[in-house]
């Protein structure tokens, strides 16, 4: 239909960067269809990446009222949160994703890691590994609950037992976003860069032109790129003659 082809191109825009360009798309549809929820969960993604947060919220608090609290909405609402540095509410945000799955069972596990997530921008990592550990129990061999650790334990400065967790992970799922750009960033921050670049490419080559990805390989070459400084002194002789010298280290 006329609508999906509108979100078509506008993610596909919205991918490529093109925000500006997705915007005008995502409006058309709501000529045809008003408080369309699928245009306005593109549109309030879309605001993000403008970092037009405040419209960003609205639409979200819009969402929640149409949908009669979706879990997800609630989870988009924490993380907006964070981008504002409002640490207190994305976490309550989490909290009421949780009770929203009282009517949404099969979404538990989703709220919890999406507490998880909060906690770690808390810094509270004692409790979310106890969280994760007892969600284990529930959820054994669990690839999300996997991918939560290894990204948290990157959180937490274990960088190498982050690297190992995101590549078990990626034996299952090899397509993992998360999995791996999260493995090329635990890799970064051991400073092996050329086994990061090469997860940051495996993304690339799954996620074409994917922002984040492209972001990072620039992190990785500013990394290498040659650096100049100078230093400029004053130096006299015994005649009283004066000169300004310049020391320049490449």
């Amino acid at each position: 239909s006329r609508k999906y082809a509108r979100l078509g191109l506008a993610d596909q825009y919205s991918k490529n960067q093109f925000y500006l360009k997705a915007v005008p798309v995502l409006d058309e549809i709501f000529v045809d269809f008003p408080d369309d929820i699928d245009a306005l969960g593109a549109k309030a993604q879309l605001n993000i990446m403008l970092e037009k947060y405040d419209v960003s919220e609205k639409i979200y608090k819009q969402l929640l009222e149409l949908t009669h609290g979706k879990t997800e909405i609630y989870l988009s609402l924490s993380y907006l949160s964070f981008l504002q540095k409002n640490k207190t509410l994305d976490f309550d945000y989490t909290t009421q994703a949780i009770q929203s799955t009282k009517t949404q069972p099969e979404k538990y596990l989703m709220a919890r890691l999406g507490r998880a997530t909060a906690l770690g921008w808390n810094s509270k990592f004692k409790q979310v590994f106890y969280e994760l550990d007892s969600l284990d129990k529930v959820y054994p061999d669990n690839t999300g609950i996997l991918l939560k650790r290894a990204g948290l334990k990157t959180w937490d400065k274990e960088y190498a037992l982050s690297a190992s967790l995101f590549k078990k992970a990626l034996a299952k799922i090899p397509s993992s976003f998360d999995g791996n750009l999260g493995c090329a960033d635990a890799l970064f921050a051991q400073e092996l860069d050329y086994e990061s670049e090469s997860y940051v490419q495996k993304t690339l080559g799954y996620y074409p032109n994917q922002k984040d990805a492209k972001d990072f390989l620039t992190k990785i070459d500013l990394r290498h790129s040659p650096s100049v400084t100078t230093h400029n002194f004053l130096s006299t002789d015994n005649g009283g003659n004066s000169s300004t010298n310049y020391n320049l280290i490449v």
